[in-house]
């Protein structure tokens, strides 16, 4: 609640500057105005967050849908990740198994024409 409550006063402070540039970068929340000031703020997914009283608009609903949106993806990139090391664990596999083969094959082919 705290991260919300910070990044609504920064807003708010800064809505009149000009133009707000966000984003989300590892666990942190970065926020900078024109006029030079900046909040950085860390996401903290352990954070009890009561139940909202009505939906979040404006900043908040913004800031809503970046965390989970960033909680989606890098869910979807430790599913990759675990599907590419089993995917070159399988690779490593076949090789090993058709250069046994082949070894063999060129060992059984030597030995027929000595």
């Amino acid at each position: 609640m705290r991260l919300l409550i910070d990044l609504r006063a920064f807003y708010t402070e800064h809505r009149l500057c000009g133009v707000l540039k966000s984003g989300i970068d590892g666990g942190v929340i970065r926020l900078a105005c024109e006029c030079g000031a900046s909040i950085v703020r860390p996401v903290d997914a352990d954070e009890p967050q009561p139940a909202p009283e009505s939906p979040p608009s404006g900043l908040a609903a913004d800031v809503a849908k970046t965390i989970a949106f960033s909680q989606k993806m890098r869910g979807a990139a430790q599913k990759v990740r675990a599907e590419s090391r089993a995917t070159r664990e399988r690779a490593r596999q076949f090789i090993q198994a058709n250069c046994e083969r082949h070894s063999s094959a060129t060992a059984r082919h030597g030995a027929a024409t000595d």
